[in-house]
């Protein structure tokens, strides 16, 4: 699968796009939502005429979705008469096919996760084991599940990629260097953080720390960091 930070990102937009059948979408109107989001999220530059994707990018991108695995996603795009749209009403990039060796594993890694959550430090791990094994005897039983229990979920999260080098940095007292996209329309923030606490809150993650910069206690939602890495820095 495509593993470009701000790729993976169009392709999770246009899914996003193309799965709300309440809306006729055009090349256009694709471009256009994809090009302010990546404006706003990335601080992607616009091109002349004032949008972030091309039309050559955007059908390049609908050309790698619809290859198979592992290149893309065989998603069922079609384009016709002005008009894109997935042919398969139901169909996600986020819903991949497993095979029975990925089952296996996966039920393996259940059951290992299972004895550790008797424990009570480990008591937050049963709510996962519990979800994994749900899920998991879906896939071994296709077609049998009455949509009996639904999870919380969201496909447009950004910024998980930072979640666990951060949690190594609070562990190991490691300040860090973060470029940080401001929501308002300016270039990015460079500062220096010292890294306390990672707080998740109404489906988005934020890092809490003393800002070497502000001289003071600041959080920054980990969907904004453009770029982060450790420092030699005192501790505060």
């Amino acid at each position: 699968m495509p593993t470009n930070k701000n790729a993976s990102y169009r392709y999770r937009l246009i899914d996003e796009c193309l799965r709300n059948r309440s809306r006729t979408w055009t090349m256009e109107s694709l471009r256009r939502f994809i090009s302010d989001k990546l404006m706003e999220e990335f601080g992607v530059a616009a091109n002349e005429d004032g949008l972030a994707v091309s039309h050559r990018s955007l059908k390049g991108d609908i050309a790698l979705m619809r290859k198979d695995p592992p290149l893309g996603y065989a998603a069922p795009i079609t384009c016709r008469r002005g008009s894109v749209y997935y042919d398969d009403p139901d169909f996600t990039i986020h819903r991949h096919p497993l095979n029975s060796e990925d089952v296996r594993a996966l039920h393996e890694a259940s059951l290992l996760l299972k004895q550790f959550s008797v424990f009570p430090h480990y008591r937050e791990l049963q709510e996962i084991v519990s979800k994994c094994r749900i899920q998991i005897s879906d896939l071994e039983n296709p077609g049998q599940s009455g949509g009996y229990i639904q999870f919380e979920r969201n496909d447009s999260l950004t910024g998980i990629e930072h979640l666990e080098p951060l949690y190594h940095h609070i562990r190991t007292r490691t300040s860090v260097l973060l470029v940080y996209q401001p929501f308002r329309p300016e270039p990015p923030i460079r500062t220096v953080l010292h890294p306390y606490l990672l707080k998740e809150f109404n489906n988005r993650w934020f890092l809490f720390g003393w800002d070497q910069t502000e001289q003071a206690i600041r959080n920054y939602p980990l969907d904004r960091i453009q770029y982060m890495e450790p420092v030699a820095a005192k501790w505060y």
